[in-house]
């Protein structure tokens, strides 16, 4: 396989793979915990035709050339020998022939051995508001891992969509009779714009019991807090702003001649 270190012997490895989603939650999760563990390179994909630039930048007046998303593997050892890990992650979701690159991606995590699938989601809920805690739910392809969400009572998500690559490369493992599990994170349907590094954390807590590894997540934690601080002071400001400009004065509807 092109690119591909021959070196690098990998013992029943889980794979997990992300691509950009709502509040990114997915590539934040994945892209955290790879960074933690220090995964190595593995292999990088090239665009071929799942990708088209649709602009380009401009740094000191000039215009660069047009550039494609990064599709990235990379691999980390257990220091116990027991079950290694493969990570995918990607820098765009693909614009074209998507099923295909999900097979793609799945032939090349097999390639490395890979015994099960891991992905990453999050759902918006109107119910949720900016300071509640959010909740974890899963989906599985099979009875077993099922079962194993409830071991660490994770509750099936009953009815829903996972979109883009996030869910379509579980479909294909589905379709291939690979184990696969999702976990979605619930957060706020009106703070879309926004990363969201608390439904990060609460992947990540879940992930790591689910493929048994050990990461610290204090940095990410301490990131949440930030941007739930810096988001709550900017909801109060717009909200005193919303009331100085739109609140009308009752006194305002009678004359002087009134009074």
């Amino acid at each position: 396989m092109p690119g591909v270190n021959q070196e690098i012997v990998l013992k029943k490895p889980d794979f997990i793979a992300a691509w950009p989603g709502v509040q990114n939650v997915a590539l934040s999760a994945v892209g955290f915990v790879k960074d933690k563990l220090k995964a190595r390179p593995l292999m990088k994909m090239r665009p071929g035709d799942y990708f088209s630039p649709s602009g380009v930048a401009i740094q000191k007046g000039m215009v660069t050339k047009p550039s494609f998303p990064e599709n990235n593997f990379y691999y980390w050892l257990d220091p116990g020998g027991e079950r290694d890990l493969v990570f995918f992650i990607s820098d765009g979701q693909p614009d074209f022939h998507t099923y295909e690159f999900a097979n793609k991606i799945i032939d090349i995590a097999q390639g490395f051995g890979a015994r099960s699938v891991l992905t990453a989601a999050a759902f918006n809920s109107s119910e949720m508001n900016l300071t509640d805690k959010p909740k974890i739910w899963g989906a599985a392809t099979r009875t077993g891992m099922a079962q194993l969400l409830a071991k660490y009572e994770v509750p099936l998500m009953q009815k829903g969509i996972i979109a883009g690559m996030n869910g379509l490369v579980l479909g294909v493992a589905r379709e291939r009779r690979i184990p696969a599990i999702c976990l979605l994170s619930e957060v706020p349907r009106f703070n879309v714009p926004f990363n969201n590094p608390r439904a990060a954390c609460l992947i990540l807590e879940n992930m790591k019991q689910l493929l048994d590894f050990e990461v610290d997540l204090t940095q990410l934690e301490n990131l949440a807090t930030r941007v739930e601080a810096e988001l709550e002071k900017a909801t109060k400001e717009a909200m005193g702003k919303y009331i100085q400009e739109y609140t009308v004065d009752y006194r305002d509807f009678f004359s002087e001649d009134q009074n």
